[in-house]
């Protein structure tokens, strides 16, 4: 049991406008420079980095996309109009372009023009690109000098992250069909999960429509992309898996996880609580929600038959080894741990006393009064401390996402980006962006901050001016842009000197004789 643990120690319209991602550089060198090498640091989503940027931080560049990110899913009715209810957003993965940093790179998939980019992070100039056959809509993860990411072209890919270029891909459904949908050309079983990879393996999921289609979560080995185990699961997965030593979590937005066995994929059981896309793991706990009115998270202590710790009435948080940082509709919040932490422990606690009254096996009964003892400790241990959080409450309205790096939480809201300070609440910086940023990253040196809309200009920072930074722009029909995907994948294939030119020709090939498909 960790000592540091939490409450257990333990279609839209067509006219299309940019998406930004705009880097903040610091003028003195950063703390414990370190890398973020997945959606939300790790794989736990904990969106915690020990790196502390120091303030006030300039903007650098600004890297513009022509086209804002293609959602896979439009917006529900914001009323439901039977219930009166208002209605929010539970399939939130795709809103912008999540980035990832490394080293001296940043590395997103995009959902409009169908590559994954890698920009250099000092000048935001692009370094490679990579066309997929299909929307990227989750980002990448980076891993040992290799990049790993889905597309909804239902492959996995493995990219040297130096070059770009390609090591191996494994495709995830039983066939490499593709269809019509969300405007675009995708397989029957997109990979919408995202990739985790942890100790040698290459954890993924694939699939929309589990009854009918069939849905699979499946490991990989990382070096070679042979596949170690693959499950057929009974459920769509849309949004990024979550790990812990033990379990895998899979996210499907309009219901709650599922849990399976890390080992070997097997069922293990379906998380309660509110449905939606946000989830994080810490120890063995889960916080997930918000749910489709909003404004709750549930925390569940997984280890011990998904006992509900708390509810908090927030969207998103952050929980540190001894704060809950939550960002609701109207403020954020600071609350101390220790409260949870030992709620969650006197009812363990309690259960083992229950269990050990009842068990008639001598050595079993040994066994859990070894485990009683060390909950007790860890409860006098609580107690005993004397440190005291200071809980404090700051108005900001309609934060989007947050993170925790060193002492300074950075939120994102429409059209600004936040610096508060984690101990006393108080904002110590803020700048003003174009767009609602759905993404904030702390790595290296610098704050990445990602949002829906367009960028106007990239601000001086010490050195020279750097330019704004502009993808190539695609025609806006639908079958314009079908045809310009096409074209891409053939040039692809044709340039690249490997097998990726026959895939491209023959997936050429079956549009033209399916093209009555396509009339729209």
């Amino acid at each position: 049991m960790n000592s540091d643990g939490l409450f257990p120690l333990s279609r839209q319209n067509l006219m299309k406008k940019a998406a930004t991602i705009i880097l903040f550089t610091i003028q003195w060198a950063s703390i414990n420079a370190l890398d973020w090498p997945t959606y939300r640091h790790d794989a736990q989503r904990t969106g915690i980095t020990s790196e502390q940027l120091a303030l006030p931080l300039s903007k650098s560049w600004t890297f513009v996309s022509t086209h804002q990110p293609e959602r896979a899913w439009p917006a529900p009715f914001r009323e439901n109009p039977y219930s009166g209810v208002k209605v929010e957003p539970l399939l939130t993965f795709d809103h912008a372009f999540q980035p990832i940093a490394c080293g001296n790179s940043v590395f997103f998939g995009s959902s409009s023009d169908h590559q994954v980019y890698c920009l250099d992070l000092t000048s935001g100039r692009i370094k490679w690109t990579f066309y997929t056959e299909g929307p990227v809509r989750i980002c990448p993860t980076f891993h040992q000098g290799r990049l790993y990411f889905g597309s909804d072209d239902g492959i996995i890919y493995c990219l040297d992250a130096q070059t770009g270029r390609e090591l191996w891909r494994h495709l995830a459904g039983p066939s490499n069909d593709k269809i019509p949908g969300n405007e675009q050309i995708i397989s029957r079983w997109p990979v919408r999960s995202g990739v985790l990879v942890e100790k040698g393996l290459v954890y993924s999921a694939a699939g929309l429509f589990p009854a009918r289609e069939g849905s699979y979560l499946f490991a990989l080995d990382a070096y070679v992309g042979k596949k170690v185990w693959k499950k057929k699961i009974n459920q769509t997965a849309q949004g990024y898996l979550l790990a812990t030593p033990s379990k895998i979590f899979v996210p499907s937005g309009k219901l709650t996880p599922l849990t399976y066995n890390r080992a070997n994929g097997d069922y293990v059981n379906r998380v309660s609580g509110p449905r939606g896309n946000f989830a994080l793991i810490v120890d063995d706990v889960m916080v997930s929600g918000p749910g489709i009115s909003g404004g709750n998270l549930v925390a569940l202590d997984q280890a011990n038959k998904q006992y509900r710790v708390a509810n908090f009435k927030a969207n998103k948080a952050v929980i540190s080894s001894n704060s809950v940082f939550l960002a609701s509709g109207t403020e954020i919040i600071r609350r101390d741990r220790k409260p949870f932490v030992l709620r969650s422990l006197e009812k363990r606690r309690n259960d083992l006393l229950e269990t050990i009254q009842t068990e008639k096996d001598a050595a079993k009964s040994e066994t859990l009064k070894a485990q009683l003892k060390e909950v007790e400790e860890s409860i006098g241990k609580l107690k005993a401390e004397a440190a005291i959080i200071k809980e404090w409450k700051q108005p900001v309205k309609g934060a989007k996402s947050i993170i925790l790096a060193g002492n300074t939480l950075f939120v994102g809201r429409e059209n600004e980006v936040l610096a508060i300070h984690a101990n006393t609440g108080s904002i110590d910086w803020n700048m003003s962006v174009d767009g609602v940023v759905h993404g904030i990253v702390a790595a290296n040196g610098s704050l990445l901050a990602t949002t829906d809309k367009a960028g106007f200009i990239a601000s001086q920072n010490r050195g020279p001016r750097n330019k704004l930074q502009k993808a190539q722009p695609r025609r806006s029909s639908v079958q314009a842009k079908i045809k310009a995907i096409i074209s891409i994948r053939i040039l692809a294939g044709n340039c690249s000197g490997n097998s990726t030119n026959k895939p491209a020709m023959r997936w050429f090939m079956e549009l033209e004789m399916h093209s009555w498909h396509l009339k729209f």
